[in-house]
């Protein structure tokens, strides 16, 4: 919460009936037939853009009462890893962003009517080496010294998706197809690498995180296909340059905010024996 805006009304009001109403929504929409694949939640759920794959599985696994108190809370454990700088430094920052000024126009003319406007997917660069298989980071998952007595649930399915991520992994291939110099040229910032090779490779080099997001959002307006049916082809495009460049970035950024950038005191668990509870988080006092 704090300071009221966009951060007040994510933040802090979460756990109000409001916050639980639109949860409950979207709980209940993937709790049954969608529930024992993360990766699906992510995939059906308006959430998955924004949120990781994690967060969605405390919703549909534990309910929007524990979603809640997870999403205010503090946790590093092998089902959940949510900190205050995730929230802070990465989700609210990036939707203040994709709002622009339609916030201050609301308050002025309060029928004003918001454009849509593809949200770009929003990574978060201290998850980029982790490995989530149906409902676990696999890294924390084998932790024997900080989680000797995890609970393990769900045995089949994670089993599955264990055997379905290392086939994803042994057939990965290596994105060549689409230099980083060419992709930069795609979304508009870089010069054709056909005639400018050189300033085409050192402005793709530079990209920041915040001017990706920036040209896909003004190229969706374009060509996404709800608002330009003809445009579909150029907007693949546009998020396959996208998808080449955001690593590029991301590693940038977790070097810049070096290996502590996304910590965060497990103050609040999910699963373990006993679900999702909380341990004295100053952020909530209740349990659920």
């Amino acid at each position: 919460g704090g300071g009221g805006g966009i951060g007040g009304g994510i933040g802090g009001g979460i756990g109000a009936p409001s916050g639980q109403s639109m949860t409950a929504s979207v709980y209940s929409s993937y709790s049954h037939s969608s529930a024992s694949s993360a990766s699906l939640l992510a995939r059906r759920s308006f959430l998955g853009h924004v949120l990781p794959e994690s967060m969605l599985s405390v919703l549909a696994f534990y309910g929007p009462r524990s979603f809640a108190a997870a999403f205010v809370g503090d946790s590093d454990t092998p089902e959940l890893v949510w900190t205050h700088a995730m929230r802070f430094r990465r989700l609210l920052p990036a939707l203040r962003q994709h709002l622009g000024s339609f916030p201050q126009v609301l308050k002025e003319h309060s029928r004003a009517v918001w454009e849509f406007t593809p949200l770009p997917p929003l990574t978060y660069p201290v998850l980029s080496d982790e490995i989530y298989c149906h409902r676990y980071y696999l890294r924390a998952l084998t932790d024997v010294v900080r989680f000797p007595s995890w609970v393990i649930k769900d045995h089949v399915p994670l089993l599955q998706a264990l055997l379905q991520k290392w086939r994803e992994e042994a057939g990965k291939k290596r994105c060549t197809a689409l230099p980083a110099a060419a992709a930069a040229f795609v979304l508009g910032l870089a010069p054709d690498p056909q005639i400018q090779p050189a300033a085409a490779a050192a402005a793709a080099a530079a990209v920041t995180e915040e001017a990706l997001r920036k040209a896909f959002r003004s190229l969706a307006r374009k060509y996404h296909p709800d608002k330009n049916p003809e445009g579909r082809g150029r907007f693949l495009q546009v998020a396959a340059a996208y998808e080449r460049l955001l690593p590029i970035c991301i590693a940038r950024t977790k070097m810049a905010e070096g290996a502590g950038g996304g910590g965060g005191n497990a103050d609040k668990h999910v699963g373990g024996s006993g679900g999702l509870h909380a341990t004295g988080n100053s952020n909530n006092n209740s349990s659920s």
